[in-house]
């Protein structure tokens, strides 16, 4: 829960840091009520969907009804990536979807990238979002295999991935025992809480009402039940996300003090990229915005 310091991610550490009562929770749902869409989950799903209802329709009544704070969830504890990587190999989406599905959905991802990145400066949302994209590393051969593979995959649709020799993975960042790698612009670096606390603040100056605090207990399209009441609706949107059906990833993660320049200068990464090594055991690391060096691994 983000209302419980002990549970707080670096990213909710750093809201609280700047503002103690950054994460006080707004007033939960007053009993019955009625809104054209309700929306479940105040995470960044929940959140994006109610901006862009709102964009489409700004007369809309949009009640975000979130069981703790907005982005207490999988969006305040994530890696601090906005990637176009589905982590699903080329050929399996081909087999799912088709090809033109499957380049369509990858398309679909590359602009969403992009698409975050000019929401939140339009909206002077301060999230440290920086497009500096990603490396994979390989570091036996069957890393630099698979790799290769997914070179491979992304020309077949229509993905911008480059395979790289050991010194153009150095020329990103410069770790022992590499043997080769690959490089997509497709990925951003950001602080994702604050870019949830920032839709947030975006949504409400639009009209959208939130209640927190407020557990969702049944969800139908016309109705949604919560401990706190039930809300009649025209449309119901399940925006809870990776905590929704038991989905989410549970990962370990480490961050270090703010680097020195010098230190930098030995690491790279002076850019924004991100980087990752292949596998399910695989490691993802980030440059953060205020120069922390980030490893989040799957537990």
């Amino acid at each position: 829960m983000a209302t419980d310091p002990r549970a707080h991610s670096l990213w909710l550490d750093q809201l609280t840091a700047d503002d103690p009562t950054a994460l006080r929770a707004r007033d939960p749902l007053d009993g019955d009520d009625r809104a054209d869409v309700v929306v479940v989950g105040a995470g960044l799903t929940g959140l994006w969907t109610a901006y862009y209802l709102l964009e489409a329709d700004p007369s809309l009544d949009v009640l975000v009804v979130e069981a703790d704070v907005a982005g207490a969830g999988a969006s305040g504890h994530g890696s601090g990536w906005c990637s176009a990587d589905l982590s699903v190999d080329g050929d399996e989406l081909v087999r799912r979807h088709g090809a033109d599905g499957a380049r369509a959905m990858r398309a679909a991802l590359r602009d969403a990238v992009v698409e975050v990145g000019g929401a939140a400066a339009a909206e002077q949302v301060d999230c440290g979002f920086a497009y500096g994209g990603s490396v994979q590393l390989a570091r036996t051969p069957d890393d630099l295999e698979h790799v290769a593979r997914r070179v491979r995959d992304a020309a077949a649709l229509d993905d911008d991935v480059h395979l790289l020799g050991p010194e153009e993975v150095a020329a990103h960042v410069r770790a022992a025992g590499v043997l080769g790698g690959a490089y997509s612009p497709d990925c951003a670096r950001l602080q994702p809480a604050r870019l949830a606390r920032g839709l947030l603040d975006v949504v409400l100056g639009r009209g959208a009402r939130v209640v927190e605090q407020t557990r969702a207990l049944r969800v139908s399209p016309r109705a949604v039940v919560t401990d706190r009441g039930t809300v009649r609706t025209t449309w119901t949107v399940r925006g809870t996300g990776a905590w929704d059906g038991g989905t989410a990833v549970h990962g370990v993660a480490v961050a270090t003090a703010p680097l020195t320049a010098e230190r930098w200068a030995d690491v790279g990464l002076d850019r924004a990229q991100t980087f990752a090594t292949p596998g399910p055991r695989g490691v993802r690391g980030e440059r953060t915005a205020d120069d922390r060096l980030v490893l989040v691994g799957t537990a």
